[in-house]
């Protein structure tokens, strides 16, 4: 499909789901993934599911309360907490393999 044929869509001639990214997104972005990824299918998840961005967040952030991280989050006091458990884990076991070295 060529650029200029693209670039003539108008965002009332989107379906809803593309009408929505539009919205959140521009009309030019939902233009180039026309172009670039027609076809593909997306899926977005919840912020808990990404699990780097959330251990990182909490390394960044571990002087906060877990309340705070949870409501910054958006996750539960369990989810927060668990993570956090991961990490002191995690810190744990790279002490011990460095002073094995």
């Amino acid at each position: 499909m060529k650029e200029e044929v693209v670039r003539q869509i108008r965002l009332e001639e989107l379906p809803d789901n593309l009408s929505m990214l539009a919205e959140y997104c521009g009309l030019e972005a939902v233009q180039k993934m026309l172009l670039n990824l027609n076809g593909g299918m997306f899926y977005i998840p919840r912020i808990s599911h990404l699990d780097k961005f959330v251990e990182r967040y909490i390394n960044e952030n571990w002087e906060k309360p877990n309340s705070c991280l949870a409501k910054d989050l958006n996750v539960s006091l369990v989810h927060v907490r668990r993570m956090r458990k991961k990490i002191t884990e995690e810190r744990r076991a790279e002490k011990k393999l460095l002073k094995c070295v």
